[in-house]
């Protein structure tokens, strides 16, 4: 590959066509290990979105706090005498941290809040009552995580995805009754790795907007 020359307006490599918003955003979850793994979200024309049925929707999300994804790194660092510096550094473990907040009241956003299974919790028309006690101590209840996020529209469209196939709640936000907030229920999730699946997150860039000239953009490889 030859040498950057000219101008630095010619040598920068800014693209502000590669600048991403998240403007629409659906988060799925379903029951893990029993959903299938997640190998492609479009169909064969890499137009349209293809989810398992078994995905179900955790419905309408805060617009001010969106979809947080937080990865965090561990280190080893090994110091030797004489330098400032560690002359070694090897990673021990990478993690992810994922935080949304259900505006929706639903049997799936109980569950996962409250981390508690409303299988066996009826609805008696002439009651017009559902009930469910809270557990002392919440079973460990694992989720397989689909957050696909959208860009442009048509045949613009971007999908931004990550998948997550092990998945459980390890903190809860407050509940809040008010006149002014809707009844939320904000969760944090970490992705543990499925050894079955291979990894703890698979990530997606697909949609009509992904062309060749864009992955190229990308700096991407086509196929031959």
């Amino acid at each position: 590959m030859p040498d950057l020359t000219g101008s630095f307006e010619d040598v920068k490599g800014h693209n502000e066509a590669l600048i991403r918003k998240m403007l629409e955003m659906s988060l799925y979850l379903a029951p893990w290990p029993a959903a299938p793994d997640i190998q492609t979200i479009t169909d064969a024309n890499g137009t349209n979105l293809v989810i398992p049925d078994v995905y179900k929707s955790v419905g309408m999300t805060s617009k001010d706090e969106g979809l947080s994804l937080t990865p965090s790194v561990d280190m080893s660092e090994v110091g030797a005498y004489g330098y400032g510096a560690a002359v070694r550094r090897d990673v021990t473990n990478r993690s992810l941290e994922t935080s949304f907040t259900m505006l929706e009241s639903g049997r799936l956003n109980f569950e996962v809040y409250h981390g508690i299974d409303l299988s066996g919790t009826t609805y008696t028309a002439a009651k017009r009552e559902i009930k469910y006690n809270q557990p002392d101590r919440p079973e460990s209840r694992y989720y397989r995580g689909l957050f696909i996020g959208k860009d442009g529209a048509g045949a613009g469209s971007i999908y931004h995805a990550e998948f997550t196939p092990k998945l459980i709640v390890t903190d809860v936000e407050p509940i809040q009754w008010s006149e002014s907030d809707p009844v939320a229920y904000g969760v944090t999730m970490t992705a543990d790795m499925d050894s079955a699946v291979g990894t703890s997150q698979r990530t997606f860039w697909a949609g009509p907007g992904v062309t060749p000239a864009l992955l190229e953009a990308m700096n991407f490889e086509l196929a031959a």
